[in-house]
């Protein structure tokens, strides 16, 4: 056989791979990509609406991965195809405005170009957020409201809250679950301080 022979025969076996000759597919993606949830927006409007901004929320480094966490122990385990769907602290502060907009009445949109200042700002530095071997998810956060136009806080405290559900220790859509029923309770929490404060 003439040696030009072999890169050609070498290309066609190659071509033949890439078009499936051999009976082989691609495997199906295995990683399933999840949101947290927020509450239902109110029945009706609230007739005293309070303005706030979550303007940052901060998660411990072992929370930046894009996997979902399980903590056993002292150890965290990561889900090799169970996924967030967005960075982490950006969703709880999406799921954060949304919640407290529910509650405490969305403010109307003005007319101008320039919609006004929010009247309160909110800052949650979580240190815990993830559902353990048995089941059991625990929030606990750091938070603090000052106004808009003021850097000293008017009010801060600490949040600390389990849920449990044995099939969230095998099933992540339960564990998400926990978790968006533990961010609404934070969210309870802080509604009636915002409005304490609020005109």
């Amino acid at each position: 056989m003439n040696a030009s022979c072999f890169p050609l025969i070498a290309a066609g076996a190659l071509a033949c791979l890439g078009a499936g000759c051999l009976g082989l597919s691609p495997k199906p993606d295995p990683t399933r990509y999840f949101v947290l949830g927020t509450l239902p927006p109110p029945a009706a409007p609230n007739p005293r609406p309070v303005s706030v901004a979550v303007r940052r929320v901060a998660v411990p480094a072992y929370l930046e991965k894009r996997w979902l966490a399980t903590r056993e122990g002292h150890q965290i385990h990561y889900a090799a195809d169970d996924e967030w769907a967005e960075d982490l602290a950006q969703g709880i502060r999406r799921v954060l405005a949304a919640n407290l907009a529910a509650l405490l009445g969305p403010v109307p949109i003005p007319a101008s170009d320039t919609p006004p200042a929010p009247a309160f700002e909110l800052l949650v530095c979580i240190e815990q957020f993830e559902v353990d071997t048995t089941g059991q998810a625990v929030l606990a956060a750091q938070w603090e409201i000052s106004g808009a136009n003021s850097t000293a806080p008017l009010r801060a405290g600490q949040f600390r809250q389990t849920r449990q559900d044995p099939a969230a220790a095998a099933d992540p859509s339960a564990a998400v679950q926990l978790q968006s029923d533990l961010l609404a309770e934070l969210s309870r929490t802080l509604a009636p301080i915002l409005r304490a404060l609020g005109p």
